[in-house]
């Protein structure tokens, strides 16, 4: 009978262990760039009767989504171009790939010699849209314009499947794009062919959540400017022995009046200023302005 040897039996559970540490295995790693769903058909058909083109749309609208949020404990290979774009552990773009550009089956034929080009004429500043080829070469070409890219996308009339991306939590975005029949030979437009103009929407699987505006109850304390040799005191009564002078936090200059925000008190408190040469040692003297703050009800009663 054959036995494996202990050796054999070491380096096995070497080679796992090292890969366990690592948390990379084979079915974490994607080497294509998803859809993030099924396709969205944007259609062109050539009317020859009216010598217009036309582009519709399926009505379902694709969601940019991070893949930390499509495929989470998965990433990209660092070999591949998209990955600064879109790995968690870099940029981790919002992405989709499920508009795919097609001519449609009802299409009349083009005339001869002629092709379809299409330009972005306007849309959000974060949406940028690449050239995605995941055979080798593999390719992340930035498009229309984006990135000093070529403003024209040449399209060759075969299912065509651009990739869309913007940061994380950017919400709904779209750009609106123009299709132009153009003579091959020179590249100019057919005036004669009405072009077709058509906007690819995109919603938002992280939306950027809206922020809330907290109200505190604070007490205000304000005196005029210049009064350098006063200082804010407080204690529990009008008539206490024992007022203690507010040295923190210190107040803030607006509109040439001080202003001390203090936090609220669950009890009852009084202010007032008093003028230092006034201060002799156990703090009984009269002050010179008051102010009485119910923190049952906020009321400030300013002299």
């Amino acid at each position: 009978m054959k036995t494996l040897s202990l050796p054999s039996v070491i380096l096995c559970l070497s080679i796992f262990a090292i890969s366990s540490h690592h948390g990379i295995t084979q079915e974490s790693i994607l080497n294509t760039v998803p859809m993030q769903g099924g396709m969205n058909h944007v259609s062109f058909m050539f009317h020859a009767d009216r010598n217009e083109l036309h582009v519709h749309l399926t009505d379902s609208i694709p969601q940019l989504t991070p893949l930390v949020d499509s495929h989470p404990n998965v990433s990209f290979s660092p070999d591949d171009p998209w990955f600064q774009s879109l790995d968690p552990s870099t940029h981790g773009m919002a992405f989709n790939r499920q508009y795919g550009f097609a001519v449609d089956g009802e299409s009349d034929p083009l005339p001869a010699g002629s092709g379809i080009w299409i330009r972005m004429v306007g849309g959000n500043p974060n949406l940028k849209v690449f050239r995605y080829r995941s055979s080798e070469p593999k390719a992340w070409q930035p498009m229309f314009g984006i990135d000093g890219s070529e403003t024209l996308f040449q399209w060759g009339l075969t299912m065509f499947h651009p990739a869309f991306s913007t940061p994380p939590n950017t919400g709904a975005v779209s750009a609106e794009f123009e299709a132009i029949m153009v003579n091959l030979d020179t590249g100019e437009s057919l005036d004669d062919i009405a072009s077709a103009h058509f906007t690819l929407e995109f919603g938002s699987a992280v939306e950027e959540p809206v922020p809330t505006l907290a109200i505190k109850d604070k007490i205000v304390l304000s005196w005029p400017e210049g009064s350098h040799l006063h200082i804010v005191e407080t204690a529990d009564s009008p008539d206490s022995l024992h007022w203690l002078p507010l040295m923190d936090p210190k107040p803030m200059l607006m509109n040439g009046m001080n202003i001390l925000v203090l936090p609220k008190h669950n009890s009852k408190k009084f202010f007032r200023l008093r003028k230092m040469e006034d201060m002799g040692g156990n703090g009984d003297h009269d002050s010179h302005e008051g102010s009485e703050v119910d923190n049952d009800d906020l009321q400030h009663d300013h002299e």
